[in-house]
């Protein structure tokens, strides 16, 4: 499956994460924070890239 397959309609990925998990998050993509404004584009995302969650813990 393509990354756009997975990837959410939104073009911020961010934005997407916060409706489901709330605001206690990182995404991380090869080792580096993922910023709110960032999109699939902006990072150049390719099939079989992963983008890691992290929780935070409260």
């Amino acid at each position: 499956m393509s990354p756009a397959a997975l990837l959410p309609p939104t073009p911020h990925l961010a934005l997407h994460f916060t409706s489901h998990l709330g605001s206690a998050f990182s995404l991380l993509f090869d080792g580096k924070r993922i910023m709110d404004e960032e999109t699939a584009q902006d990072l150049d995302l390719e099939e079989g890239d992963a983008i890691e969650v992290l929780l935070e813990r409260c």
